[in-house]
């Protein structure tokens, strides 16, 4: 029997992986491999299985809100799991709203509390969306006052 918290399949070509994880790629077409559940939500979240800028698995959804999307994601090559920021195509073209998506990334680079993430990259792309991606937060509320 295979465990399906380690299967995973490719979009493009539906090879199946059955001891895959997180951040593979298929060896076929090197598409990012999904989830069964995963591949059940392309289609209301197209930037499964997305690699972004060469070092980074979309993986899942966190959020959505006005600028864009937070997913979660794998970095490669070290295979950390983070937060991933992306801007919508329509935030991107207007020049405020852009602004104030890195204004915010600014902000959360000025954060340090355990409940909270470290923001480790930031780019701006010409042929792309801007991003920012963050640890993944599992730490608690924090006590202080």
């Amino acid at each position: 029997m295979v465990d399906e918290a380690s299967l995973r399949i490719c979009p493009e070509c539906e090879t199946r992986y059955e001891s895959a994880r997180e951040g593979d790629r298929c060896d076929k077409d090197g598409k990012a491999l999904l989830t069964e559940h995963a591949l059940g939500m392309l289609e209301e979240c197209p930037a499964l299985g997305r690699i972004i800028g060469e070092k980074y698995v979309v993986v899942g959804m966190l959020g959505k809100g006005g600028f864009g999307a937070v997913y979660r994601a794998i970095q490669l090559p070290v295979r950390r799991p983070v937060a991933l920021k992306l801007i919508r195509s329509a935030a991107e073209d207007d020049g405020q709203r852009r602004s104030r998506f890195f204004r915010e990334a600014r902000l959360v680079a000025k954060m340090s509390d355990p409940a909270s993430v470290t923001l480790t990259t930031t780019a701006k792309r010409k042929t792309a969306r801007s991003t920012w991606s963050s640890s993944s937060s599992t730490g608690r509320p924090s006590m202080r006052s």
